[in-house]
């Protein structure tokens, strides 16, 4: 069994107190639904300050391009269920396959749009006029949580840059080496010989030299002539 280290029980302390914070915020402010400040803190949270800025700031965009979105589509369509409703899930789908062919974090803005458009909109349908008031009121619920998780955060102890910088190196040459081993144990098995790709790697240790995939394929030749 694992036990948590001192980082996860510090993070853990850390996230309930901006949790905390920013649900008092809400209420103190009588923000209509305060309980989404708090879930944004918990979302955007990271052990890592800089992902934790990174996620709230797209998180933001996401939530105004997805409330703006809202604003401007439900007043002129509420009037026609049918189209109404193909428009929100041509709004949905689209942004949710630019977030599937953007491999960066900026794939996390077009999520959070896609779905804060029918969150605010559709409950709108009743309530027409009260449209505007339900996506500003989600848009600072929204940043209330992100405010607080960013700088609560940032705020303690917290365990030296200089040893996450160590971490991530780490973790960076091992999938490197994981990666050339797969390269290396791949052209074996095109070849048919599946015995050798147990000692790739030892292959891979020793320098290549442009002629090697010609050897390769004239001994895989003579072992199926032989064979045969």
């Amino acid at each position: 069994m694992v036990y948590p280290t001192l980082r996860d029980w510090l993070f853990s302390v850390k996230t309930f107190a901006a949790a905390m914070l920013a649900l008092y915020i809400g209420l103190a402010f009588e923000l209509p639904r305060p309980y989404w400040a708090m879930a944004t803190v918990y979302i955007v949270s990271n052990p890592f300050v800089g992902a934790t800025r990174s996620k709230a700031i797209y998180r933001a965009l996401g939530t105004v391009l997805g409330a703006s979105g809202a604003v401007l589509l439900v007043p002129p369509f509420v009037e026609s269920p049918y189209l109404f409703s193909v428009i929100v899930a041509t709004w949905t789908g689209t942004m949710l396959y630019l977030a599937v062919s953007d491999r960066t974090a900026r794939s996390y803005v077009f999520m959070l749009a896609a779905y804060t458009m029918p969150i605010i909109a559709l409950p709108s349908v009743t309530n027409p006029t009260g449209v505007f008031d339900l996506a500003v009121s989600r848009t600072l619920e929204i940043i209330v949580g992100i405010v607080c998780a960013s700088i609560v955060g940032s705020a303690g102890v917290s365990e030296p840059a200089r040893a996450d910088d160590h971490r991530a190196h780490r973790r960076m040459v091992s999938r490197r080496r994981v990666l050339r081993d797969r390269n290396a144990i791949r052209p074996y098995r095109k070849l048919g010989d599946f015995r050798r790709a147990a000692t790739a790697r030892e292959h891979d240790q020793r320098p290549r030299t442009a002629a090697e995939p010609a050897r390769l394929r004239s001994h895989a030749a003579r072992r199926a002539r032989a064979r045969a």
